[in-house]
């Protein structure tokens, strides 16, 4: 009687390490099937390859994940902003693009301070506020992505003959290519796609943000692309409206494929 109850107690725990290597298999098998995708300049191709037809599901990666520190230190910054705002205008305008802010006293922030933030930021993560769910279809030289909730999400259609993209209302032309090879960013990975913007104006000044209580501004983007380190797409809609220096239109979806 002991021996068998010895077996079997043997078995189960033979049992539950097959278990935990096969569930180890499974998930070096998952890791391994990772998508890997490279633009090839074929716009067509590229968001065929990307946007698979059918229902998608997508993260919405809205939400950031601060710490307190960090928290304190931003709103330091942004108070320090408000009250020099037109210093900060003008300051700004000099930086080389892609180059760090130099520091200055009129940020509202100590010198250690202000390098606390820059590597704060430089952590930055973005975390996923809830699901939205697309249906993409192919037809007729369009791609076509429609929300299951209409209230919610923007439906999109991009006409490939003319390489242009609807939503809102509005017509965005293609600007560029992206590449991001830096992975500090909220999505911790290099990611690559392609961008369609409307602006009016176009390429606004910076002197034009003086008079913010007459600011008339119109500003639409769509992207998409492919994040290196998770191997899934991302899709950005977003758009803003300011008149009179208020906003009147002000939303952003950035998606990642779940």
């Amino acid at each position: 009687m002991f021996s068998q109850m010895l077996a079997t107690i043997k078995n189960t725990e033979l049992l539950k390490q097959l278990l935990t290597i096969l569930s180890i298999l499974t998930l070096l098998s998952a890791c391994s099937q990772k998508r890997t995708f490279n633009l090839s300049n074929d716009i067509e191709k590229d968001l065929k390859s990307l946007l698979s037809e059918g229902t998608m599901r997508f993260e919405i990666m809205d939400k950031v994940r601060q710490s307190p520190r960090q928290i304190e230190l931003t709103q330091k910054f942004q108070e320090a902003i408000r009250e020099n705002y037109d210093w900060f205008l003008e300051y700004s305008s000099n930086i080389e693009p892609g180059k760090p802010m130099p520091y200055h006293k009129n940020l509202g922030l100590t010198e250690n301070e202000y390098s606390e933030l820059q590597d704060l930021m430089n952590d930055i993560e973005l975390v996923s506020s809830g699901i939205l769910q697309y249906n993409v279809s192919y037809s007729d030289n369009r791609i076509e992505l429609t929300p299951k909730d209409t209230t919610r999400a923007k439906t999109v259609s991009i006409n490939l003959s003319e390489n242009i993209v609807e939503f809102d209302n509005q017509r965005l032309s293609f600007k560029d290519t992206v590449r991001i090879t830096d992975p500090q960013n909220g999505f911790k990975s290099e990611w690559f796609g392609y961008q369609w913007i409307y602006e009016n104006p176009e390429d606004m000044e910076m002197s034009s943000l003086k008079n913010i209580q007459n600011l008339e501004v119109q500003q639409y983007k769509f992207t998409v692309g492919f994040l290196k380190q998770t191997g899934k797409a991302y899709v950005q809609i977003k758009g803003r409206e300011m008149a009179n220096g208020f906003k009147t239109v002000d939303y952003a979806f950035p998606l990642v494929e779940k």
